[in-house]
């Protein structure tokens, strides 16, 4: 099948097959990097479509708190094609993840939705694993449920590696 880009509209070919039942796939686009949903053509019917339309476009995220030492945060990428780059958490959840997400890792050994990072009204920061199959760590212990993240804390999914950080903060 031919998939066309709805940011750039540039055109692939997509084996079917690939689906592997699945009733639908997120592809990057090669031109742009844009992550898209392409639907499996086995699971399209116009009955199917009248009655699951499509779900309505996302609330916007509310604001975040700051966090207690005044300051945005973010997170610095430590290994990875991204290494010694920062960025700005701007939602209150933030998903980690191989190819599917909010901090895209790219690495095989990471979940397609590996973590959560959650920022609490009160500018607590929390960490959960999203049941990956390789874990996520935080000072070298795998974690189960979520954890609490505190300033220039280290952490790991599959083997991508982060840092959070309250800007402001040494």
């Amino acid at each position: 099948m031919i998939v066309s880009c709805p940011t750039c509209l540039k055109r692939f070919q997509y084996d079917e097959t690939r689906f592997a039942g699945v009733r639908s796939k997120h592809l990057k686009c090669t031109k742009c990097n844009v992550i898209f949903e392409v639907l499996n053509p086995s699971f399209i019917d116009v009955e199917d479509v009248e009655k699951n339309p499509p779900p309505p476009p996302p609330l916007p995220e509310p604001a975040l708190p700051e966090p207690q030492s005044g300051g945005q945060i973010s997170l610095a990428f430590l290994t990875g094609p991204k290494s010694s780059k920062t960025k700005k958490l701007l939602n209150s959840i933030t998903i980690i993840g191989r190819d599917d997400g909010d901090i895209i890792t790219m690495d095989p050994e990471t979940s397609r939705r590996h973590a959560m990072i959650e920022i609490m009204s009160d500018g607590s920061v929390w960490l959960q694993d999203l049941g990956s199959t390789n874990g996520t760590y935080a000072d070298g212990r795998a974690i189960t449920g979520r954890i609490q993240l505190t300033n220039r804390q280290e952490f790991s999914c599959g083997k991508s590696a982060f840092m959070l950080l309250f800007d402001g903060q040494g």
